[in-house]
């Protein structure tokens, strides 16, 4: 049995760290051997008694050496895989272009919040703020689950902001008003952003007068 700093033993399978944090070690019923660091003597003992209960009634037990990558995609099928398609969507999209280039091959227990922020501080050049903040939630929600799982003892986000708004006023120039293109005005003119086309809006105005600093015409017909 291992001891603790004050030579008190701890248990079988648990031992206390330089550090303070106290070692828990867990062999299932293939032979693999499972570890964890946690803060507090009867956290490390209920991990033990859990994880022997999960590995005896075969219930999911995932090992603490679980890839970022390989959780992704236990959370995306098992744990949230009765959301939206739309969310769903959004989440795989932000995981593969921009988070699994940074951690997806790291152990999930060793991410640490500088990967986290480095997710953001790449995106920034060349994405919206909106789908930077999609990125967020995609690896605030997955860390999460994560946590309440027990596969890692902190959140790696705790602390990590971005900055970036969800659309920077001066990305957006003047907006460009084009004339009907039939003779009787049928047709609305066409309201688009230059620099960034994040929308195309079609406007109709029965009553615009062109001629005044293209606002409607207050003139009887």
């Amino acid at each position: 049995m291992g001891k603790n700093l004050k030579g008190k033993e701890c248990g079988k399978g648990i031992c206390q760290r330089k550090d303070g944090l106290y070692y828990a070690r867990f062999v299932d019923k293939t032979g693999k051997r499972h570890e964890k660091y946690l803060p507090t003597l009867p956290e490390a003992r209920n991990w033990i008694e859990e994880s022997k209960y999960a590995d005896a009634h075969e219930d999911v037990f995932v090992a603490t050496d679980t890839t970022v990558d390989q959780w992704f995609n236990f959370w995306i099928e098992n744990i949230v895989g009765d959301l939206a398609p739309n969310t769903l969507r959004n989440y795989r999209e932000r995981y593969v272009h921009n988070i699994q280039p940074v951690m997806g091959k790291m152990m999930i227990a060793n991410v640490k919040p500088m990967h986290c922020k480095k997710v953001f501080i790449q995106m920034d050049a060349d994405y919206a703020g909106s789908t930077i903040r999609q990125a967020y939630i995609t690896m605030g929600t997955m860390f999460k689950a994560a946590k309440m799982n027990d596969l890692i003892a902190k959140h790696p986000m705790d602390g990590v902001r971005f900055t970036k708004p969800v659309r920077a006023t001066d990305d957006i120039k003047e907006p460009l008003i084009k004339s009907p293109t039939a003779d009787d005005g049928s047709f609305p003119p066409i309201l688009r952003f230059e620099k960034r086309e994040i929308h195309t809006v079609f406007l109709r105005f029965p009553n615009l007068d062109l001629t005044k600093n293209l606002s409607p015409s207050t003139a009887a017909d």
